[in-house]
């Protein structure tokens, strides 16, 4: 099988228009032509990186590559679909409109909560999370919080992680189609990156990157998965004791374990593709860190399986 990678980062955005023709703004459509190359890091021998619709038919392609080739986009939406229907994809090479939208109620932040419920049930080490302050905000809905603390809001759907900072939660939040979490004092952002076949949870590895503190997306660290994960188990080892002094690792092990049993729960049969997850460390005291276990799930292709699949072609 041979693919057509297509780089459409504004995925998420598309997703929350929900409509077959969507067109993103016209920086982000800058931004898709200037990096319309990017797949080529990861593509096999023989699959076609698509940097100009217009250059030829969907059917040229695959003549020129003695082939039909199998439509992989960064992210999938209704919008992606069908401007690949109207290229020429045949509609049997697609995921449809009800199994996007099934996708898309997973890739929505509102699904982190009830992920969050699933995952903590199988992490054996709850006292090594963070207190969970999530809430999903939608309609008349309402978030308060007595505690002294300020919280961050994020849109159902966003790129790159943006965020708004409320500095006092005890306030009202009302109407906001939102997820709400503490503000944390973070020491590292990283993710978890999986693959999902029809039969099984494939724990693809680790990527490291950089934040705003509002949890804007900056970049990833380019390295190998040794040092990748060097950085984390540093940033873990104040959960380490005199008595279990490899309980960072033991926790990291047993994090990619209790998402495989959920993404097993959840996702395995319903989604085939990458996806990663996002974590965060966060300072709960000068000597204390705890583990926030999903910031939110990004079920897409994303820069850190990027930088895996890149080594690993190396």
């Amino acid at each position: 099988m041979r693919f057509i990678h297509i780089f459409n980062p504004s995925n998420e955005m598309a997703l929350a228009a929900d409509v077959t023709n969507y067109t993103p703004p016209k920086r982000i459509q800058q931004l898709e032509q200037q990096m319309a190359s990017l797949p080529a890091a990861y593509a096999r021998r023989g699959d076609v990186v698509l940097t100009d619709w217009s250059a030829a038919t969907y059917a040229q392609l695959c003549q020129r590559a003695g082939c039909e080739l199998v439509p992989a986009p960064w992210g999938w939406s209704k919008a992606i679909r069908h401007k690949l229907l109207r290229w020429g994809v045949p509609e049997r090479l697609m995921p449809s409109d009800e199994t996007l939208g099934l996708w898309r109620t997973f890739a929505s932040r509102s699904f982190v909560i009830p992920y969050q419920q699933r995952l903590r049930a199988a992490f054996p080490l709850p006292q090594l999370l963070v207190e969970s302050a999530e809430e999903f905000i939608g309609g008349r809905g309402e978030w308060t919080n007595e505690r002294p603390y300020a919280v961050i809001s994020k849109p159902e759907f966003s790129s790159s992680g943006r965020g708004i900072c409320i500095a006092q939660p005890q306030q009202s939040v009302n109407n906001l189609p939102a997820l709400i979490d503490r503000f944390y004092d973070k020491t590292l952002d990283f993710a978890l990156e999986f693959f999902l076949t029809g039969a099984k949870v494939h724990f693809l590895g680790y990527s490291v990157f950089s934040a705003k503190p509002q949890g804007h997306y900056v970049e990833n660290y380019d390295e190998e998965q040794p040092q990748l994960e060097a950085r984390i188990l540093q940033a873990l080892q104040p959960l380490a004791t005199a008595a279990a002094p490899d309980l960072p690792r033991q926790a990291l092990q047993q994090l990619i374990r209790a998402h495989q049993t959920a993404l097993q729960q959840l996702l395995l049969g319903r989604y085939r593709g990458p996806l990663g997850i996002d974590h965060l460390v966060a300072k709960i005291s000068p000597q204390e860190v705890r583990i926030h276990p999903c910031l939110e799930i990004n079920l897409r292709m994303n820069m850190g399986i990027v930088n895996i699949l890149k080594h690993k072609k190396k």
